[in-house]
Parts: C-alpha cells; structure tokens; sequence
C-alpha cells in the first residue's frame, strides 16, 4: 500500500480506500460493531455491495478471524513506509497474482511490486476479484501450483 503513494494515481486510489474501507471500518470496531467493521472492509475491498453477496460460510470465515482484521485497523501503523528498495530485498522467485475484477488499486500495486521485485512472475485469475481463491478456485490453484512446480 505505501508504494501507492509514489503515483498521483496511487495516492487517489489509496486515498479512496482509506476514505470508503479503513476508516469506517475502524469507526465500526471501535464502537464495538465487529460485524459493521468487517463489512465495511469487505466491502472496500471486494466492491460495494460484495460483503452481502457472499456465501454465508465465506462471511463466517470473516467474522472468524475478525480479532485479526480488528488488530490490522486499530493500529498505529497500518501502512508502515516500504520503498522499491526494500521489495528488492526479496531474492526469492514472486508470483503476484491478480484478480481479473479486483478493483484497480490492487492491479497498481502488483504493477509496482513487478517493477521492483528481482525475480516475478505475474498472473490473472479471469471472473475473480480480490478473493480469488474462492471466486475461481481451479484457475487460482493451477497458477499456483504451476509456478510452485518451477522454482
């Protein structure tokens, strides 16, 4: 998220996200509505509208692990500073994968992270956003395994 700052694009988008997802779910969680909080990440992070659409099994996994979120935007430092400098420490072959729906910040981060990372490769998962692995689990588990059996 810190290199979205680099860009104006990315600082719009970033903007966006902290303004639509991050503070209203942290406003939810700090007045003790963690099912609010999560929806509102879900949300920002899926679409408007999304946190609704999905099955009641994936919304349980998200309550689940809502101690986890709840930690993530009650924090200080939710987006500690990382530079293209510090990605390249990563020495280790990288698959970025993008979801072919995912809302266009995360397509601009995995467009960052390629630039800096060493050794990347970089797919797309079609008729998936952000939850890919649930969205089209064949396709998602054939990349990576695909890749996992090259390096």
């Amino acid at each position: 998220m810190p290199l979205l700052k680099t860009t104006p694009e990315g600082n719009d988008l970033l903007t966006t996200y902290i303004t639509t997802s991050i503070v209203p779910s942290s406003e939810a969680f700090k007045q003790g509505n963690d099912e609010e909080g999560v929806r509102r990440f879900a949300n920002g992070v899926l679409g408007e509208g999304s946190y609704e659409k999905l099955p009641p099994p994936v919304q349980k996994r998200l309550m689940d692990n809502v101690q986890e979120l709840k930690g993530e935007r009650l924090s200080r430092d939710l987006f500690p500073p990382t530079t293209c400098e510090d990605v390249q420490k990563v020495k280790a072959p990288t698959l970025l994968i993008d979801g072919e729906l995912s809302p266009k910040m995360f397509h601009l981060i995995n467009d960052m992270l390629e630039r800096c990372l060493p050794s990347v490769e970089r797919a797309k998962i079609p008729a998936a956003s952000h939850q890919m692995e649930v969205e089209n689990p064949q396709a998602f588990n054939e990349t990576v395994l695909a890749f996992i059996a090259r390096h």
